[in-house]
This record gives C-alpha cells, structure tokens and sequence, in this order.
C-alpha cells in the first residue's frame, strides 16, 4: 500500500507495458497528445521498443487522411523521428501551402556549376563543374552543422572526394558508404567516402556514361553507347540491357525495375529480362525521370512534364511550364511533384495536375534530392540551397 501511494503522488508516471495497453486504443492524434503530457510520459513514450510495438498500430495513411493531424503531429519532432514518411507528408502539405524557404546556401568553387548531388544521413555531396579547369572535384559538407551555424552564411566544403578531369554525370550511394561517380567517359569509379580510397573501376561501356541509379543491391548505369548495364554492389556487371536506338539520357531505379528514357522513349525494364516490358511514347526529348510504385513522371523539353500510370501505360496529366527550356530534375515528395526548369521551380499536385506554387530563382537549378523534411538542391551559381518550411 505504502509503494502504491508513492507512485500514485506522481499523477503522470505508469508502466511501460500499461502505455503500450493504453496507445493500442488509442488513434495517432491521441497518442502524439500523450507525448505533451508531461515530461517523464514523453521520456516514457520514447522508449524504442516502445514505439517498435507501437508501429503496427499507426499507418502512414491514416494520419494521412486529415490535415488537421498532420499540423498537430508534425509539432513534435521526436513523433516524425519514428515515423520518417511523415516528415514527407509534412513537407509536401507546407510546400503546397507556398511555405518552401532557403533555411541555408552552401558555396562550392567559385563559378563552378553544381552537376550532381545527393545526401547521405547528415552528409551533403557534391560534385562541382569546374569550366576549363583540372582536375574536377565533389566536395562534402556536414548538413547538421550548416543547418546550425550562424556566421558565416557561406560554408566551404571541408572534404575532397576526388579528383578527376573527367566531367561528372551522376553520384550515387551503396550502403550509405561506398560513392558511385559516373564520369563523361567509359568509366565508372567507387570510392569508400569515409577514407577517399578508391574501390574498384567499373569497365564496360563502349562509349560515354550519361546516367547512375542504385537499386535493390544493383548499380544501374546508362550510356551514349544505348545500352544500360547492370552491376551488382562489389561493381561486377551482371547484365546489358538493349532496346533503345539513342543514347539514354536518364534513370530510375525502385528495386530491381528500372525505367529509362532515351530521346522521346520511355522504357520499363525488369532487371532479368533482357527486353523492356512496358514502352511510353513521351511528346518531347526526355531530359529526367522519377517513378513511384504507380506512377512514372518524365521532365522533358520545352519545359513540359508527362504523368502516366504505371499499370495501364495511360497519359494521367501534362503539365506545361511554358519555358522554351528543358525539365532540369525533378522530385516527388507524399502528393506533390517539385520541377526545376531554368530559373523557375514550380510545385504541383500530383492528383490533379495543378500548379500550386512557383518560386523565382537567380540561377537555374541543376540537380535536386529529397531527404527528411528538407529539399536539397545544386545550381548553376556553384550553389547548394537547403529548402525547408
């Protein structure tokens, strides 16, 4: 009796298992109220194994389906910690609400172009285009210590990857350790980016790599020889895949399907079959592409952009930007398509097809990402711009 009254003096303290009992009845607005509580129920609440019995419970899509949960939850970072997708959902819905803002602006060569870029965990790589001059270089930067420091508003790069006078098509990443550079030559080169050591020398192409992807423990390589290579994670080539009549200009990769675009040609690949399954005519030269597990969207000329659906090779929607330029790149984040052509970058909704926000740029953007609840994107000034809400 005397241990029951010395817990009960603490109001908000309970058991573990009885938090567990109690959130299984519970929706995800309620329990993302119990982490506002009190302290030592938030300590409680994030407990990881918790929250690993807890999963089961919450789905994505059911706090999907109202905005209202959405604000509430995304209030509470340790919640969108544990449920990475939901940091998507936040951001799409801010980004379509006109909130998108440059939280930070980092600096490469001075006047070298931003070619590709991607981000590994906390770690920003870049590589930079660097006009008449040799060798060239991708650079690194710690993303949580730009997104902290105050001055100065630049941050130089504190780490070379490699040099190279070859110019760079594409970076890719293999177990969040090994970097893949495709390079405006016949090679392919994997470096170990924690000691700068390179791995191994992926040879086969006849002509110039165009294109990187990553897959399911498959590299994905495009060329102005028409063909695509498949490797897998040690840099063997497994297959070459045949088809396209022009060089292939872009690459997307979930799992083991690929699609790719070569000239005004869509194709859908399975990595163990040698000829395409599924073919799209697009209206204009495909200059990007991204694919969901429904939808392929392709950036093309003339600054248009094709949906289709997946399943029945259907048109959805065409967006048209009315810029006499091509679809730089382009990402997909919860309901919204992100498009940079030139200097404009346009944010749509992917349902129906409507522009929602436009944002002036001084320089055209040249590559982008999506990671967290933050965008990434490299342009032409040697500018790495993080967007956030």
């Amino acid at each position: 009796m005397i241990r029951i009254a010395e817990r009960t003096c603490q109001p908000f303290w309970l058991p573990d298992e009885v938090l567990v009992k109690i959130a299984f009845f519970l929706s995800p607005k309620n329990i993302a109220q119990l982490l506002t509580v009190s302290t030592s129920w938030h300590q409680q609440l994030g407990d990881n194994e918790l929250w690993i019995k807890l999963r089961p419970k919450i789905s994505v899509e059911e706090i999907a389906k109202t905005r209202w949960t959405i604000q509430e939850i995304a209030s509470d970072r340790f919640y969108l910690t544990h449920y990475p997708d939901l940091m998507r959902i936040h951001f799409a819905h801010g980004a379509a609400q006109g909130s998108l803002k440059v939280l930070k602006s980092l600096l490469g060569d001075v006047g070298a172009p931003i070619g590709c870029l991607i981000v590994v965990g906390e770690t920003i790589i870049a590589s930079c285009i660097i006009p008449n001059c040799y060798p060239q270089k991708i650079y690194s930067w710690d993303r949580s210590v730009c997104l902290q420091a105050t001055a100065p508003f630049l941050i130089n790069a504190y780490k070379n990857l490699g040099n190279y006078s070859r110019g760079f098509v594409g970076l890719c990443i293999i177990n969040n350790h090994f970097v893949i550079a495709g390079y405006q030559s016949k090679e392919i080169i994997m470096k170990d980016r924690l000691t700068n050591d390179e791995v191994r020398c992926l040879t086969g192409h006849e002509d110039n790599v165009t294109c990187l992807a990553v897959g399911d423990k498959i590299i994905v390589s495009g060329s102005t020889d028409c063909t695509i290579r498949i490797w897998d994670e040690a840099g063997m080539l497994q297959r070459v895949l045949r088809g396209h009549r022009y060089p292939v200009n872009c690459l997307n990769v979930i799992g083991k399907t690929i699609i790719s675009g070569s000239d005004n040609t869509i194709y859908t690949w399975d990595h163990s079959i040698n000829s395409p399954i599924q073919t799209l005519k697009a209206q204009n030269f495909v200059s990007c592409l991204k694919a969901t597990e429904t939808s392929i969207i392709s950036g093309e000329d003339f600054g248009l952009i094709q949906i289709w659906e997946r399943s029945t090779s259907t048109l959805k929607h065409t967006l048209q930007t009315f810029q006499p330029h091509a679809i730089a790149c382009l990402e997909i984040v919860d309901n919204i398509i992100i498009t940079a052509c030139d200097r404009t970058m346009l944010i749509w909704d992917f349902s129906t097809g409507a522009q929602l926000q436009k944002i002036d740029l001084t320089s055209p953007i040249r590559c982008m990402t999506f990671t967290d609840d933050t965008l990434v994107t490299g342009s032409s000034d040697g500018r790495i711009r993080i967007w956030g809400l």
